[in-house]
C-alpha cells in the first residue's frame, strides 16, 4: 500500500541529473503555472472516484473526466511545452495517465516479490466503486524520489509554485508539511535519476 501522506498525482517524471537541469526544470514549473493562470479562472477540484488497475501491478483511484480534469490535462500539455522550450529532459514516455496510485507490487518487501506477481482482484473488488472525494489542486511541486521524505511522510519538495488563485488564502513553508498540508497538494512532477542532491 502507498503511505497516505504521499498520495499524488503525477504530471511528468523526469530524469535529471545535474544542477543545470534541475535549474531549467523550476523555470518551466512556474512558466507552466504562469501560463495556465492567464485563462484559468475557476478552482480545481477533482473527483477521485473507483478503483481500477494497471495489469494487476498497480491499483489506483480514478480521476473522474469532467471539466476540471480536462483543466489538469491542460495543465500537463503546457507543463511538456515548457519542458521543451527550456531543454528539460524527456519524461519516461508514457505520458499523462490521471490517477492516484493506491498500491503496487514494487513496493512489496523483497521476500514476497519473488511469490506474487500480480495482485488479486478480489483483494479490493468490495471499494472498486468506492467514492474516495473531491481533491483540491493548489500547486505545482518539484519533488524527489530519492531525497529523504518529510516529517509527515512525504516527498521532498525541491521547489513549488501555487496557482495564483490560492495565493491570498495558503503560504506554504518550501520544506515542511502536515499531513493536512500534503493531502491538499496534489499536482507533482517527480524527479527520478542518480544526482547526489536528490538522493
Amino acid at each position: 500500500m502507498i503511505p497516505i501522506p504521499t498520495l499524488h498525482l503525477t504530471l511528468r517524471v523526469a530524469c535529471l541529473e545535474n544542477d543545470e537541469e534541475i535549474s531549467r526544470m523550476i523555470k518551466a514549473l512556474d512558466q507552466c503555472v504562469e501560463t495556465f493562470n492567464k485563462d484559468s479562472k475557476e478552482m480545481i477540484t477533482l473527483d477521485v472516484k473507483d478503483i481500477e488497475s494497471f495489469r494487476n501491478e498497480v491499483v489506483f483511484a480514478n480521476v473522474q473526466p469532467d471539466e476540471c480534469l480536462s483543466q489538469v490535462i491542460r495543465l500537463s500539455d503546457i507543463l511538456e511545452e515548457c519542458c521543451q522550450t527550456n531543454y528539460v529532459p524527456s519524461s519516461d514516455g508514457k505520458g499523462f495517465t490521471p490517477h492516484i496510485t493506491i498500491a503496487k507490487l514494487t513496493k512489496l518487501p523483497f521476500k514476497l516479490k519473488k511469490n506474487v506477481k500480480k495482485i488479486d482482484p478480489s483483494t479490493y473488488r468490495s471499494y472498486k466503486n468506492n467514492q474516495f472525494g473531491k481533491q483540491l489542486v493548489t500547486c505545482l511541486q518539484l519533488c524527489s524520489m530519492h531525497k529523504p521524505k518529510d516529517r509527515a511522510g512525504y516527498y521532498h519538495v525541491s521547489h513549488l509554485t501555487q496557482m495564483l488563485k490560492y495565493r491570498q488564502y495558503t503560504t506554504y513553508s518550501r520544506d515542511t508539511y502536515t499531513i493536512s498540508d500534503a493531502a491538499h497538494i496534489l499536482v507533482t512532477t517527480v524527479i527520478s535519476g542518480n544526482n547526489s542532491s536528490f538522493k
